[in-house]
């Protein structure tokens, strides 16, 4: 048996198929069938001398030797970009950022901010997908570029960009203030109709004396775990919720208000995998986001007092 691989299309095969879980996730990033991704699998594991899969109910898992070829692999899909980039400079980037963000990032901020990005960089693609405050990619399959969490990372290879903290605060339509009023006290908020994210009911963390009060509020009006939606509803004057006062600074019809001195503050960090973060075309999403969402929407977003 030879000990150079022959075919290295076989490579980004192996690799697409390990960072889906599954042949069947693996179609649209490889562009083929399934029986087609599983003949390529199934050349590579011949053309390496090794099983780099075990088949699951679920899709399929990387055998100990699969896992060390996909360490490898990784490094050398960065080397062919890097081969690539400095042929065409850096000045031409190109490719696929994957960014896996909550909707209110990624449909309420980030498509704010991304004119400036795309007018630096044109032929650069962010691809965002939207997940539930609580979800976190798998970075270490590649489910994803670049994320924002709301819990600490802990997998060492996973790399920490920045990081800064929401605060949260109540806030009605002006409309709905004329009408019925504005409350003086947290408690006052039983007499209103709320409109409640899914966030709202945690029972540990910064809104647990918020969820403690939800538990006996007869008026919520509505709930959703999407921020756009609940902050739409309470436009349109549906209720009163607590978000993050850099709303204040797009929604001029929206009031913010103290209640008992009470706003949640969520912190939040930029994470990628430690394989990916100087990727020239990443590193470029990750200098603006830092610059835009950490130091400046969401700088002004998290730290200043709503009375600014």
């Amino acid at each position: 048996m030879s000990n150079e691989i022959t075919d290295w299309t076989l490579m980004r095969f192996f690799l697409e198929v390990a960072r889906a879980g599954s042949l069947v996730g693996a179609k649209e990033p490889l562009g083929a069938s399934q029986p087609t991704i599983g003949r390529r699998i199934a050349e590579f594991e011949a053309e390496v001398g090794t099983k780099v899969f075990i088949r699951t109910n679920y899709g399929v898992d990387l055998t100990p030797a699969g896992r060390r070829l996909f360490v490898l692999a990784e490094k050398m899909e960065s080397l062919a970009r890097a081969v690539k980039i400095e042929a065409t400079g850096v000045a031409n980037l190109s490719g696929v950022v994957r960014c896996t963000v909550t909707d209110g990032i990624g449909g309420y901020w980030l498509p704010l901010m991304l004119e400036k990005f795309h007018a630096a960089h044109p032929n650069v693609t962010v691809d965002v997908k939207v997940c539930n405050s609580g979800e976190i990619p798998d970075l270490s399959r590649r489910e994803a570029d670049l994320t924002v969490t709301y819990r600490p990372p802990t997998d060492p290879d996973v790399c920490v960009l920045a990081e800064d903290v929401a605060i949260g605060m109540p806030m009605a339509a002006r409309s709905y203030l004329e009408q019925y009023g504005q409350p003086s006290c947290l408690e006052n908020l039983l007499e209103h109709r709320f409109c409640a994210h899914d966030m709202h009911f945690g029972a540990v963390g910064p809104w647990a004396r918020l969820a403690g009060l939800l538990q006996h509020h007869q008026q919520i009006v509505y709930r959703s775990n999407s921020s756009l939606a609940v902050c739409q509803a309470v436009r349109r004057g549906l209720g009163i919720s607590y978000m993050p006062i850099g709303v204040m600074d797009r929604e001029p019809d929206l009031v913010f208000f103290d209640l008992d001195d009470y706003a949640p503050q969520v912190p939040f960090w930029l994470v990628c995998h430690r394989d990916v973060k100087d990727i020239p075309s990443v590193r470029a999403m990750v200098d603006y986001i830092k610059e835009s969402l950490f130091q400046g929407l969401a700088g002004s977003l998290s730290r200043r007092s709503p009375s600014a």
